[in-house]
């Protein structure tokens, strides 16, 4: 077994995020094409400053996470030095606000999905759920039946894996729980319906790039441009202006990092900077 299938092996055992897993393991074989892993210090810095021409300083930093992870499985596995403990990530420009799905766009959308038909329920219904709860494109995609309760008065979801790996318990709208009520009804009557992941097509369950098609797809045809991360924002967003807690606002959205609600806190000032300026000054 090579090292890198051991670090895998290993980071299973774990139950860590599978999708993280994906990326260290793309960065880690590009490196091993051209050096013997692991590397030390000076070869990683190099191997980096080579990288900076041609790609950005976010993509760096996801270069240096995957080898500071290895780097640090690798001494603890082998009782050895971490020899990359002090290779520090370049300086993050900070980026400015992402698109958030526009109401009116969105509200096309759902006109567009608006029939009675097993596509269209199921279409509506993710949207409803990407509206009101923020899910991952990959929490999502791995729903299963059992991992909803539907409760008139306290409807849940639970997210089984995130994307950091841990869990969660996740209230669901009112709105989105009558739109789930139906697509399992209408659900039970497809071919499909054995399967034990909630959301389910002509060709068994959908994968997060499938649902990325359905959006994609379905805006190109409307000329208008709605994808899966905007709700998530923009769920971020309207916590943050209407007062909710960064506590509160981490749970729901799986967040460790207290930095990330604190981000979207700024978005919104800067969002109610401008709005406030439209309306004071013209």
């Amino acid at each position: 077994m090579s090292l890198l299938d051991e670090f895998a092996a290993d980071w299973q055992l774990r139950n860590l995020s599978p999708l993280t897993l994906d990326g260290y393991l793309l960065t880690l074989r590009r490196v091993e094409a051209s050096h013997q892993l692991p590397i030390d210090l000076p070869t990683a810095k190099a191997w980096l400053a080579e990288r900076q021409r041609e790609v950005s300083t976010a993509t760096i930093h996801t270069y240096i996470r995957a080898l500071k992870a290895f780097s640090q499985w690798f001494a603890d596995q082998y009782e050895d030095v971490d020899s990359l403990a002090k290779l520090h990530y370049p300086k993050l420009d900070v980026p400015p606000p992402g698109k958030i799905a526009d109401a009116n766009e969105v509200e096309i959308l759902r006109s567009a999905w608006k029939g009675s038909d097993f596509t269209s329920r199921r279409n509506r219904t993710m949207l409803a759920l990407l509206e009101d709860t923020g899910i991952r494109r990959s929490e999502l995609a791995r729903l299963r039946v059992d991992d909803l309760n539907l409760t008139m008065c306290s409807a849940t979801m639970t997210i089984r894996q995130a994307k950091n790996g841990h869990g969660r318990v996740v209230p669901i709208s009112q709105r989105a729980a009558r739109s789930l009520r139906g697509y399992l009804l209408v659900r039970q009557a497809h071919h499909g319906a054995h399967h034990p992941e909630l959301w389910i097509g002509r060709d068994g369950p959908l994968r997060p790039d499938s649902i990325t098609q359905v959006f994609d797809k379905e805006s190109k045809r409307l000329g208008i441009h709605v994808s899966t991360h905007q709700f998530r924002r923009g769920l971020s967003h309207k916590w943050a202006m209407k007062g909710g807690t960064d506590d509160s606002l981490m749970h729901i959205c799986g967040w460790k990092n207290p930095r990330m609600p604190a981000r979207y806190r700024q978005e919104a000032v800067a969002s109610l900077a401008l709005d406030q300026y439209r309306r004071i000054i013209g």
